[in-house]
């Protein structure tokens, strides 16, 4: 996991989860959410993963 989370794109993505986060979580209402930055995060982290899972399928 740790080193999907340092390639680039999964990097990216975490970090824009982040902000949205940050943002999200300073207003105190508000129906705003990170729902599609979230779920960008998972495909992203879980595509570099599947790579090495497989691999050690084998």
């Amino acid at each position: 996991k740790r080193v999907c989370l340092e390639r680039p794109l999964t990097s990216g993505v975490g970090d824009q989860l982040q902000l949205c986060d940050e943002h999200v979580s300073s207003r105190t209402q508000t129906q705003e959410d990170y729902t599609e930055e979230f779920f960008d995060f998972l495909h992203a982290r879980g595509h570099c993963m599947a790579h090495k899972l497989f691999n050690s399928l084998k």
